[in-house]
């Protein structure tokens, strides 16, 4: 006669699956992504990828881009996304660029300026859609 193992709520088993779950690679398969290309740069160039610097170069560049992703999300969520905020973020970034070059304002200046030109910009973009549509 075999006896089986009482089955208790909350076991060990039961943890291990919904860890196993978690970890799944449909779940998290950008993260996976991500270790794998941070090993084959390991691999590939050890002396210059893995060092302080090459991590806060790379944090550095794609801030902006993680910042506007995070904004992205809520409206996305709500099922009100906006297909236009790459070209908003690509516009922002162009008048910020022109105002620092062609005029003698302070870069806070230039900073506060340009929500108002891009904000001006979606509003007649959005106007136009309304009025034709």
């Amino acid at each position: 006669m075999t006896v089986k193992p009482m089955h208790r709520p909350g076991s060990n088993s039961e943890g291990l699956a919904k860890v196993a779950r978690a970890l799944s690679p449909r779940l998290i398969g950008a993260v996976y992504l991500w270790i794998a290309i941070i090993i084959v740069f390991a691999v590939w160039a050890p002396a210059g990828f893995l060092q302080l610097d090459t991590a806060t170069t790379i944090l550095n560049q794609y801030a902006v881009s993680g910042i506007i992703a995070l904004a992205a999300v809520v409206p996305l969520a709500a099922g009100v996304f906006d297909l236009s905020i790459g070209y908003t973020m690509g516009m922002a970034g162009a008048v910020v660029a022109w105002l620092l070059a062609n005029t003698h304002l302070p870069v806070g200046v230039c900073v506060l300026l340009t929500p108002g030109s891009v904000c001006s910009s979606g509003c007649s973009t959005a106007s136009s859609w309304s009025f034709s549509g």
